[in-house]
């Protein structure tokens, strides 16, 4: 899971002292701490030259603004079954993101799907991977369908490609 390092003086942004002398982090401990993507309360304790102490609990509020990754799928060329076109298939699509390496969590929207039935000639299929906090990664490929009848090479008749482990 993402997480974002937060100094203990970005914590006592919020915490000040009616002197002009600073004030000293005494908790958190730790000059550098990680937080998990989104609101994780932490109490911060400072202290200024006379020994003085204040405690405060505040919210360290970490948002991802990181875009997903994906392999994108190579084109795809398939020969007409029928007058109505040929259906295509394809593989998973291979995706990542820094809050979920994996892609468990990832949606995915694709403008056509593995198994659709496509005319004659070119159509590009366009997938959106979406994370989390919504942010995104968009790629295409082709998928040709020759003519009814037309020779086509062996690789082209292959209608199936696979990329990666999918998601």
């Amino acid at each position: 899971a993402a997480t974002a390092d937060v100094t203990r003086q970005a914590l006592i942004s919020e915490i000040s002292d009616n002197t002009p002398f600073d004030v000293m982090v005494v908790e958190p401990a730790d000059e550098v701490a990680s937080y998990p993507v989104g609101s994780t309360p932490v109490s911060v304790t400072v202290e200024d030259v006379w020994g003085n102490q204040r405690t405060k609990s505040i919210l360290a509020v970490v948002q991802d603004f990181e875009n997903p990754t994906a392999e994108c799928l190579p084109d795809i060329s398939v020969p007409a079954s029928n007058s109505s076109g040929a259906r295509a298939n394809w593989g998973a699509l291979s995706v990542s993101d820094n809050t979920d390496p994996r892609g468990s969590s990832l949606r995915i929207e694709a403008s056509h799907q593995s198994g659709d039935v496509f005319a004659q000639g070119d159509t590009t299929v366009t997938l959106t991977v979406f994370d989390a906090s919504n942010n995104s990664f968009e790629c295409s490929f082709k998928v040709q369908v020759s003519a009814l009848g037309s020779s086509a090479s062996a690789a082209d008749n292959d209608s199936t490609s696979t990329i990666g482990a999918g998601a």
